[in-house]
């Protein structure tokens, strides 16, 4: 049944333009909602519901409204072309269901109402953010055409939906493509705003996958680069954090990729604390199996009885090796390639062993960022600002797939970099030896007590059993010990120095009680803020006091904020 407009209904205050944009938008929620589609094709419903956002993210920049007046200039001056592409994708869509087609299947008769919301809205939509002008465009579409409540394919033909689903990303690149340069920015952001809610909203395994798919589909058939990398980035993430579902829950031996290694296959190098104001080693160089790697390790307290570390750090470490060693880990979480780990059994430790980056001066063991600001030579101050944003989205999109790092601080930033030559163009997150899932119930092992890693926690999170109160580790807590290391990034200098503590004090002057004060005093008193300002710019400053101060934990609010008031800003610095 085509859409039929209702005789004598006077829409001629509506523009023509959002006409034929609600009636795209009602015909995506239609087709990709279609009954009878074999479920190993699903994905290409995802695949329409990320066409329909990238025109509802189009409309809601270009400010199209019911009335033409209100619109952009760039789109009031190219009305003509926007109009005649919205027929077009509207053309596309209808094309399914129209009479005579051999797709042509109603479940029930026509329908004048507004069914968005009642007891027919599909559980599929539910994975999927609503916007305010998506309600608006069905509201209006509603009033002046008929549609069927639902339809069904009565044939599916996967071909010649895929060849649709081509033109319409085609037909959304070039509705981009006449917006000027400062909305394409802004648009892109949406797309990204909008990757972050579906990601949140998608919490199983076969849906995170069906993502994935489209996006693999994208990357067959889409010719714009922007967007194509847009999609790819959503899928590589939803595959991951799917991957990660898979280990978390036990659900298959087979996605543990890096099991145990034997400890007589790694040579470790003699190493020495990092500095002097710690007790172990952090990190040691080493060979595995005549190759160069660098090995982190995770220290426990074996059992009293059996001397063996407790099977639940055994399991922990298991998984976690596993999900930094998979060829599914996105490179944007700028982790290290894991090959495995082994137990050290007389120094009561795991070590993770990690491959030398490949490509970057491999030959050089890491250098840690707080190594780095030890040193008086600061990097240029554009230099620095970019390493902030790099290490923003690294966090962004490790949240992204509900995955924290919980201990974030500038001894866990690593560079491959020359002896005296500071290069900080490629930074890499480690230490994730206390990480775990968001969703995970069980019990966290006690955090490292040195005082000097106090300094970069949350208050929240200092003693034994702090998080159990208040329903384990948040997000907050890492953006938290991420804007400390933004504080030392912007004034090159640890925190222990800024707040006046000289080195060789750390260790008496930083008990619990000075520590949790920290954040305290950085955001009462003014000065340290303003030291940032000085260092940086008011942008920068404002990152750092937005991350010191905390963000709401709702589950897709705070990763929404981090990314618009944190990254969004820090990409947006002009140095």
């Amino acid at each position: 049944m085509d859409p039929i407009s209702l005789s004598g209904f006077s829409f001629g205050a509506i523009s023509l333009t959002f006409q034929l944009f609600s009636g795209c938008i009602k015909a995506y929620n239609l087709l990709s909602d279609a009954e009878g589609m074999p479920s190993q094709f699903h994905y290409l419903r995802v695949r329409l519901k990320i066409e329909q956002h990238r025109l509802l993210n189009w409309a809601d920049i270009a400010n199209l409204t019911e009335q033409n007046e209100t619109s952009c200039a760039t789109l009031r001056l190219n009305e003509a072309f926007v109009q005649e592409v919205l027929a077009e994708q509207e053309a596309v869509l209808n094309c399914f269901w129209k009479i005579g087609d051999s797709y042509q299947s109603l479940v029930g008769d026509s329908y004048n109402g507004f069914f968005y919301g009642t007891a027919e809205r599909s559980e599929f939509r539910d994975r999927y953010p609503r916007s305010l002008l998506e309600i608006k465009a069905l509201s209006c579409v509603e009033k002046i055409r008929r549609y069927p409540v639902r339809i069904r394919w009565a044939m599916f033909d996967r071909e010649r939906l895929e060849t649709s689903l081509a033109r319409l990303g085609v037909l959304n690149d070039a509705m981009k493509g006449m917006l000027d340069s400062q909305q394409q920015f802004t648009l892109q952001q949406a797309q990204t705003r909008m990757s972050i809610e579906v990601l949140q909203l998608n919490n199983k395994i076969d849906h995170l996958l069906q993502i994935f798919h489209a996006g693999a589909m994208q990357h067959s058939i889409a010719q714009n680069s922007e967007s194509q990398r847009e999609r790819e980035v959503l899928g590589t993430l939803a595959r991951f954090k799917a991957l990660k579902i898979e280990i978390d829950s036990n659900i298959s031996a087979g996605s543990i990729e890096a099991g145990p290694l034997a400890a007589e296959s790694c040579t470790i190098f003699r190493s020495s604390p990092t500095t002097y104001m710690t007790t172990e080693i952090e990190r040691s160089g080493g060979l595995y199996e005549g190759n160069p790697v660098w090995i982190e390790w995770k220290y426990y307290d074996p059992n009293l009885k059996s001397g063996h570390p407790d099977p639940l750090i055994q399991t922990r470490i298991s998984k976690l090796s596993a999900l930094l060693s998979s060829a599914q880990k996105p490179a944007l979480f700028h982790t290290p390639a894991c090959i495995g780990y082994f137990n050290d059994a007389p120094l009561n430790r795991f070590g993770l062993v990690f491959h030398h980056p490949i490509g970057l001066k491999s030959a050089y063991a890491p250098t840690s960022l707080f190594d780095l600001v030890l040193d008086d030579e600061k990097p240029s101050l554009s230099a620095r600002v970019r390493l902030a944003h790099t290490l923003a989205t690294a966090v962004q999109h490790l949240h992204s797939t509900d995955w924290l790092h919980k201990s974030i601080r500038s001894q866990n930033v690593i560079f491959f970099t020359k002896p005296g030559r500071v290069d900080l163009s490629t930074p890499f997150l480690c230490g994730f030896g206390l990480a775990r899932p968001v969703h995970n119930t069980e019990m966290t092992e006690r955090p490292d007590t040195t005082p000097l890693y106090n300094l970069y926690r949350h208050p929240l999170v200092h003693s034994d059993v702090a998080t159990e109160g208040i329903g384990g580790f948040q997000k907050a807590f890492d953006i938290y010990s991420l804007g400390i290391v933004f504080l030392e990034t912007a004034l090159w200098m640890p925190l222990h120095r800024v707040l006046g503590i000289e080195d060789e004090n750390v260790q008496a002057y930083l008990r619990p009680g000075l520590t949790k004060k920290v954040q305290a005093m950085l955001l009462r008193e003014n000065r340290f803020l303003d030291m940032v300002r000085a260092a940086a710019g008011d942008i920068f400053g404002d990152v750092v006091k937005l991350c010191l101060e905390g963000f709401e934990e709702g589950k897709t609010e705070c990763s929404e904020r981090f990314y618009d008031e944190v990254v969004t800003r820090l990409e947006r610095v002009l140095i």
